[in-house]
């Protein structure tokens, strides 16, 4: 949605009902430190939220 006007694109309703779903995510400790994924954590949270 937020490129479709100016790649003149069409945004449909998905032909399907949408459910909500329980999302997990979980990695090896050490991973927690590290900024890339720290980045990622913050990324995955925001979408799934949407």
């Amino acid at each position: 949605e937020e490129f479709a006007e100016s790649l003149e694109l069409q945004v449909l309703p998905l032909p399907l009902k949408q459910n909500s779903r329980t999302c997990y995510l979980s990695w090896h400790e050490a991973a927690g430190r590290d900024k890339g994924h720290q980045w990622m954590e913050e990324q995955l949270v925001s979408i799934c939220k949407r």
